[in-house]
Parts: C-alpha cells; sequence; structure tokens
C-alpha cells in the first residue's frame, strides 16, 4: 500500500523508439508513506515507513526513465526514513518471474537509508543507516535482479534464550542478492551477513558458588535470516 502525503510530479517524455530524449521522464515527491505486507515478490517480510528526504531540500524519491518506451532504463534514488523492515526468512525466497513480452526494463536505484530505520531478521533487531557515498543498490532486469549493500548499526539487540545483548555501534549488516549456498547452488537467496559486537549481563554461580552477575562481550558473524543459529564467539 503506498500513500503519497505530496504530491507526485511526473513529467519529460519516453520515445517509442529510435533515439533517446533529451528530456526524460522524471517522477519526483518530497513525501510518500508506504506499507508492504509481504514484501514484493516474496511470501514473507513487511516494510512500513516513509520515502523522505533526511535534509527536506532533495525530493525523498527521484526517479528517470530513460531509453525507448520498449527498452526503458530506470534509475534514480529513494530515501527512507522513519521505516520498520522485517526481513523474508530464507523459506520465503525470492521467485524472478520470466518476463516475455515486447517491453524490456533495466534498472539501477539507490537506496538511501535515513533516520530512525529499524530492520529486523532472526536474532536481531537494529538500527540502521548507510552513508551517501555507499547507499543499498538494487540492479539488473526483473527476471535478474540484483541487491548489494551495507548497512551501519547505531544500535540494537541480539535476542538469545537467555541473555539479550546489546549490539556496540559500529557493526555492520550486509546484504547481497542472489546468494548461494553448497546445498541451494541453483536456489539463490536473499544473504543478510552481520559483523557486529555486543554486549549482555547474565547471572551464573562463581567459582566459590556464589551467584554473580558478568558483563559478556560476544562477536557475531555470518546469516541471521536462516533456521540456522546465529554464530557467536
Amino acid at each position: 500500500v503506498v500513500a503519497s502525503s505530496e504530491p507526485l510530479v511526473l513529467s519529460g517524455e519516453l520515445p517509442l523508439h529510435g533515439e533517446a530524449t533529451s528530456d526524460p521522464l522524471r517522477l519526483v515527491s518530497s513525501r510518500i508513506v508506504f506499507a508492504e505486507n509481504p514484501l514484493p515478490f516474496y511470501r514473507s517480510g513487511r516494510a512500513a515507513g516513509e520515502v523522505a528526504a533526511p535534509d527536506g531540500r532533495r525530493p525523498g524519491l527521484d526517479l528517470r526513465v530513460e531509453g525507448t518506451l520498449f527498452s526503458p532504463v530506470l534509475s534514480g534514488t529513494v530515501h527512507l526514513r522513519k521505516t520498520d523492515i522485517r526481513l523474508p526468512d530464507e523459506e520465503g525466497r525470492f521467485q524472478p518471474r520470466s518476463v516475455e513480452g515486447m517491453i524490456s526494463p533495466s534498472f539501477r536505484v539507490a537506496f538511501a537509508v535515513g533516520d530512525q530505520v529499524r530492520i529486523s531478521a532472526g536474532q536481531l533487531s537494529a538500527r540502521v543507516t548507510t552513508s551517501d557515498l555507499l547507499p543499498i543498490v538494487v540492479h539488473g532486469t526483473l527476471a535478474s535482479p540484483r541487491l548489494s549493500g551495507t548497512l551501519a548499526i547505531e544500535s540494537g539487540t541480539l535476542q538469545f534464550p537467555t541473555v539479550r545483548f546489546a549490539i556496540v555501534p559500529g557493526g555492520q549488516i550486509a546484504l547481497r542478492y542472489p546468494a548461494y549456498t553448497a546445498a541451494q547452488a541453483s536456489d539463490p537467496g536473499l544473504a543478510v551477513l552481520v559483523r557486529l559486537s555486543a554486549r549482555g549481563r547474565m547471572t551464573a554461580q562463581s567459582v566459590t558458588r556464589e551467584m554473580k552477575a558478568y558483563t559478556i562481550t560476544v562477536d557475531a558473524r555470518g546469516p541471521v535470516n536462516t533456521a540456522r543459529p546465529l554464530a557467536i564467539q
């Protein structure tokens, strides 16, 4: 569901064929409120929030369509803020659709993650952002999409049955599609790979048999959107 809080402005032109125009189509909006459940092309995951630039001076949505009507090329930037995202699990795999027809689009769209964006997957819940120079990029075609990028963790938690860890700022979440494993070499999925440190407190019996509270620091590496438990050290 998409509900535009500000006007969507479409301008420019797109030729049917031949040479590209000097005035390509452009779709711009300063703010869009959205909610999706499940995520597009998946059987799981959800997202709700707004598309808006943090400084208010740039468009939250700024997309261009170049090329021709039958071979359009979509590019631009989407700014996310005040958004909660639950990533799809391993079972809700993306299934690229076989796209046949006269129109063959391609795309390269950057997603800049701003303030108050939270992402969750498996045991992880984290507030994240991206730098201006390193956004999340979705590119390719409808039949062969690709996603890559890294989110910087500002804060968050790792939840285990007996202890909850607070994530130390500076960790990272890498997003990759397609991602292959040895067991599923022909069935790619979305990889959500963490690299972070976290601290937690737990009570345990000391060598003197007294119950004491301990602060534990762990390093976590690997995927968090699978049925396998996250590896910690």
